[in-house]
């Protein structure tokens, strides 16, 4: 509330109740980890110049906390993140970033995919290169390099909420999904519009995309930034319009914020995880001609400052 009426300068934002995660503990299906110089896995400090070793960690889920203590390094290694990703049935894919094209020597007494990823090239080394994570009725594939939510219990309660707030469109209805990613919210829409465009600039989440959303045949899925790719369908959209947004930290950038406010889409609902790039973003979007209807928090990091938003705007 503070961030919208400071930098957004909205009077009396209208936010609503923050919506509680069913899991305060054990909810990350997704942590990173830093190894110390002596290999042992850790966070990087306040400061942001070293890591320091842990002995617990409370927050990811059971699969991840019950096998991240079994890892061990050498001293010094080459490993810049090592990370864990739980998906359906305790699935584990083990992913180990590094800054040399030489695959890292592991023992692991585990049923756990293991990928090395190196600058950006992921190379299997064990398992798949993907896990299966069902959200509600559906499954998703996402790949070891994907984005996707970390908190499982709460993605559900935004898909609900989505699905509770945007009025059911009419026949000839366009609904642009712009960082889309794996597609979580474009496969609970895709039957109730005419065309589905999906936008997204990770080439593993347009293949996780494309295999999520193969049983619809009214998808378009445009592969690049937001800021490339909006101005030039702003004038090929003649359509009725719906816009879902889940930008990253950063938020909208501008040439794709003034791109979708030329397509004039009836209603944007803006997914966000930073309140002071949502409220600048905000008052571009009612400068632009639309209303601020209201903002829904979810507690989807428990345990952190961090939270994630809903704003639906109206023209």
């Amino acid at each position: 509330q503070d961030q919208l009426q400071r930098i957004g300068k909205i009077e009396n934002p209208p936010v609503k109740n923050i919506i509680s995660s069913p899991s305060e503990w054990n909810y990350r299906n997704h942590i990173q980890f830093h190894l110390t110089d002596e290999g042992k896995l850790g966070f990087i400090n306040s400061k942001g110049n070293s890591a320091f070793g842990i002995e617990e960690c409370h927050l990811p889920e059971p699969a991840i906390d019950s096998f991240w203590r079994q890892l061990e390094f050498e001293s010094n290694t080459n490993l810049e993140r090592v990370s864990l990703r739980s998906g359906d049935e305790n699935d584990l894919i083990l992913i180990l970033e590094s800054e040399s094209p030489e695959t890292p020597e592991l023992e692991v007494e585990a049923n756990v995919s293991v990928i090395h990823v190196y600058e950006n090239h992921p190379v299997v080394i064990a398992g798949q290169d993907h896990t299966f994570i069902k959200i509600l009725d559906k499954d998703f594939k996402v790949s070891s390099q994907s984005f996707f939510q970390v908190n499982i219990k709460m993605a559900e309660k935004m898909v609900e909420h989505l699905i509770n707030q945007i009025p059911t469109p009419d026949s000839q209805t366009t609904l642009l999904d712009i960082y889309c990613g794996v597609g979580l919210f474009s496969k609970f829409f895709a039957n109730k519009y005419q065309k589905v465009i999906g936008i997204e600039s990770s080439p593993s989440a347009c293949e996780d995309f494309v295999f999520n959303l193969d049983e619809f045949e009214n998808i378009d899925l445009y592969e690049g930034s937001a800021e490339e790719i909006l101005p030039k369908l702003a004038n090929q959209i003649t359509t009725p319009t719906h816009v879902i947004l889940d930008p990253p930290r950063a938020g909208i950038e501008k040439h794709a914020l003034d791109a979708i406010v030329n397509i004039k889409p009836q209603i944007i609902a803006y997914v966000s995880c930073d309140p002071s790039t949502l409220a600048r973003d905000a008052a571009r979007l009612i400068s632009g001609g639309y209303k601020l209807k209201h903002v829904t928090p979810f507690d989807l990091f428990p345990q952190t400052y961090h939270i994630e938003s809903i704003s639906i705007f109206e023209i």
